[in-house]
C-alpha cells in the first residue's frame, strides 16, 4: 500500500488555526441519559475484544482519513489516508463513564454476544453515540475557526459550507434517534425496543465497520430521503467478525424502519451474496471513519482502492444518486469489495 502525501496549505496562518482548533473542538462526557459522572474514558465503538484484537497485526490496524485527529486546513482533501492505528486507540471516543461503558454494553463485551435485537440495539446505539460526538466536534471546529478569523459561515469554502451544514443537520437527525433510545433505557420494562433491522450472515472478512448513512432513494426509485432535508432517516451499519463468519447490522429507528425501510431492508436480504457484498462495501465506504481493516489485507489494495476506502469521491456518488434517482449506484462494483480483499 502506498504511503499517501497530505495536502499541504501555502497559507500557514489558516493550516496553524486548523491545528490549533483541535484542542477546542474536544468533547468528553457520558452519553447515558442523565449521567453526570466525570470520570469518562476512552469508548471503543467497536470493541477490543472480539473485534478490533481479531483483525489486528502486531497490536495494529489500518483505518481511513481519522478525521479527530486530521491535520489537513480547511481544503477539499483534509489530509486524508489509510494508515496504522495501534489497536487501543482504534475507533476510540470520550463518550461513557467507565461505570456506564462497562454496565450498558456488558452483553456485547463480556459475554458471546447473540444474534438478537437486544445486541443490534447495542451496536446501535454505540454507533449513535460515537458519530454525535464526531459531528458536534466538527461543528466547534469550524465555530472556533470561525469566531478567531471573524468571519461568517458564508465566508468558508462552498464544500466546507455543505460540510457544516451536513453535519448541523446530522446531529439533529441522531438525537431524535438517540432520545427513543434514552426513553428505553430508562423505562426497558414497559418499552419495545426502539431499534429495528435485519442482520445478514456473510463471509468471514478481514473489516469491521461501525457507521451510517442516508439512503435517498431504495432500488426502485422510491424516495427516502431529501439531501439538505430539514429531516432525515439515518441507517446505522455495523458489520462485525462473529466466529467463522461476519454479521453485518442495518438497523434503524422503529417508527423509520415501519415507514420507510421495511419493504427496502427486505430487498436487501434477498440480495444474491455478491450482491449483499458489494451493496454493504459501498455502503460502508461513505458511512463513516471507524472503518477498521486488517493490515495483512491493507498491504494488497490498490491506489484506486485505497481512494475509495478514503472516500475522496464520497460527494460525486451522493450527487450521481440524487440525479440518476435511484439506490442502484449502491449495487454498483467500483473495483473494490471488502469481503474479498
Amino acid at each position: 500500500m502506498k504511503k499517501i502525501k497530505h495536502f499541504k496549505s501555502t497559507n500557514m496562518s489558516d493550516t496553524q488555526l486548523w491545528v490549533d482548533s483541535i484542542k477546542h473542538m474536544r468533547i468528553s462526557h457520558c452519553f447515558y441519559p442523565g449521567c453526570k459522572n466525570r470520570n469518562i474514558i476512552k469508548s471503543h465503538t467497536l470493541q477490543n475484544n472480539g473485534v478490533i484484537s481479531k483483525l489486528a497485526l502486531k497490536n495494529q490496524v489500518c483505518m481511513p482519513r481519522v478525521s479527530r485527529d486530521s491535520m489537513g486546513p480547511l481544503d477539499k482533501k483534509m489530509g486524508l489516508e489509510l494508515r496504522k492505528v495501534g489497536k487501543n486507540i482504534a475507533t476510540t471516543f470520550t463518550g461513557f463513564c467507565k461505570e456506564h461503558d462497562d454496565k450498558l454494553f456488558a452483553d456485547i463485551e463480556k459475554t458471546k454476544w447473540q444474534i438478537n435485537d437486544k445486541a443490534a440495539f447495542l451496536f446501535t446505539y454505540r454507533t449513535i453515540c460515537s458519530e454525535l460526538q464526531t459531528k458536534q466536534e466538527f461543528i466547534k471546529r469550524i465555530d472556533y475557526i470561525v469566531n478567531k478569523k471573524f468571519w461568517k459561515i458564508s465566508n468558508l469554502p462552498e464544500y466546507t459550507q455543505a460540510d457544516y451544514q451536513l453535519n448541523k443537520l446530522a446531529v439533529s437527525d441522531l438525537k431524535r434517534v438517540k432520545n427513543q433510545c434514552d426513553h428505553y433505557l430508562e423505562k426497558s420494562e414497559d418499552k419495545e425496543i426502539p431499534i429495528l433491522g435485519i442482520a445478514l450472515d456473510m463471509p468471514q472478512a478481514k473489516f469491521a465497520i461501525s457507521g451510517y448513512y442516508i439512503p435517498y432513494y431504495d432500488f426502485n426509485g422510491k424516495l427516502m430521503n431529501r439531501r439538505f432535508g430539514e429531516v432525515d432517516f439515518p441507517v446505522f451499519v455495523n458489520i462485525i467478525p462473529y466466529g467463522n463468519k461476519t454479521i453485518a447490522f442495518l438497523t434503524a429507528s422503529r417508527d423509520d424502519y415501519e415507514k420507510f425501510y421495511k419493504d427496502f431492508f427486505a430487498e436487501i436480504n434477498d440480495l444474491s451474496l455478491v450482491k449483499k457484498e458489494i451493496f454493504l462495501t459501498n455502503i460502508s465506504i461513505k458511512s463513516s471513519d471507524n472503518l477498521v481493516i486488517s493490515p495483512e489485507a491493507a498491504k494488497n489494495l490498490t491506489r484506486d482502492q485505497v481512494k475509495l476506502i478514503e472516500g475522496e469521491n464520497n460527494s460525486d456518488y451522493v450527487a450521481l444518486e440524487t440525479i440518476a434517482e435511484s439506490g442502484r449506484l449502491d449495487l454498483i462494483d467500483k473495483g473494490l469489495n471488502l469481503f474479498k480483499i
